[in-house]
């Protein structure tokens, strides 16, 4: 990792700077379980438990990564800041990316400040998301019928359906091709400051993940199969040698996520018989928080509500309050 920085020319506001960077990274995996936990112990190689299909499979990644990157600060004046930068990602085998952002702070008056910013990100998978190998994973949480379309999609896989209300085997492992999540996001927001005692502030802020990471609840697979065609194999039970139809719950690349909130900040400053207490609240109140499972398909949202076909909820207001009392050398 390389940086290097220095001053450009006078501005209105002081000098005008840039910072200039690179950084290198090799990533690298090794999943070797033991002989016996891959099922392969013991005198004759062969030491799986009698109807155990679960054993650990092993295996070996590795990805190169370089990244490049540029910003400037402008200071017009004494009250205006303008920040830009911009930045190239580089996963060897992935994909690469150019990503931006600017951001500007502005202040009329000593108590009184501006700010805002708008810019795009990327996030590359993890080595374990890409490459790790399909193996058993357990069981489904709840017991599911055969319905019509679950038999069908079984048949089509040259299997069946579990016989009556049972749970099902679910895999999981990597996906090879897996796309990176790409991102633009956006805040404006205020912070005020009529007294030393008192400060206040409040951020507007939207985020937009396209290709988002994840996969799909088991409750919204099972409830519409043929939606999600990709989601179904075949798993052949150790003791009988029957197909029977199974869940995949790896990683995906899903459609696209928007949230939007109101980060609040609230600072006092008070002096007591005890000494001086600082006392600082902070709050977020969700406006929105929307996803897709399938890209171009509908939207679900989970603001304050458990949805079902996502499995999470969103908490429409959370926050934090501290304290924190200094007395002479206390």
């Amino acid at each position: 990792d390389m940086r290097a920085s220095r001053d450009l020319f006078k501005l209105g506001g002081g000098n005008a700077a840039i910072a200039v960077g690179a950084s290198y990274v090799e990533d690298k995996v090794d999943s070797a379980p033991s002989l016996v936990a891959q099922g392969k112990g013991g005198p004759n190689g062969d030491d799986s438990r009698f109807g155990d299909s679960q054993a650990a499979v092993a295996y070996a990644a590795s990805r190169k990564a370089l990244g490049v990157f540029t910003e400037v600060v402008l200071p017009f004046s004494k009250q205006l800041e303008l920040t830009a930068g911009v930045r190239y990602d580089e996963y060897k085998d992935i994909d690469s990316a150019v990503n931006g952002k600017v951001s500007f702070r502005y202040q009329p008056a000593t108590s009184v400040l501006v700010r805002g910013s708008i810019g795009t990100g990327f996030r590359a998978p993890q080595l374990r998301q890409l490459y790790r190998p399909l193996q058993d994973f357990g069981v489904t949480a709840q017991p599911y019928d055969c319905t019509a379309e679950m038999a069908r999609m079984a048949a089509s896989l040259g299997a069946t359906c579990q016989p009556g209300k049972l749970q099902y085997n679910i895999f999981t492992g990597g996906n090879a091709g897996l796309k990176p999540e790409e991102s633009k996001q956006a805040t404006i927001g205020f912070r005020l400051e009529p007294a030393p005692a008192f400060s206040f502030g409040a951020d507007l802020w939207w985020v937009g993940i396209d290709k988002t990471f994840g996969s799909v609840d088991e409750n919204e697979a099972f409830g519409n199969v043929y939606k999600y065609p990709s989601l179904w194999l075949v798993y052949t039970d150790p003791v009988t040698g029957e197909k029977l139809l199974a869940y995949n719950s790896s990683t995906a690349n899903l459609g696209k996520s928007f949230s939007t909130g109101i980060d609040f900040d609230i600072t006092g400053r008070f002096n007591t018989g005890m000494g001086r207490l600082t006392s600082n609240l902070r709050l977020t109140y969700m406006i929105r928080d929307v996803f897709q499972l399938v890209p171009g398909q509908e939207y679900y949202s989970t603001v304050g509500d458990n949805n079902p076909a996502i499995g999470s909820q969103t908490f429409r207001w959370k926050g934090s309050l501290s304290n924190t009392l200094a007395a002479g050398r206390w």
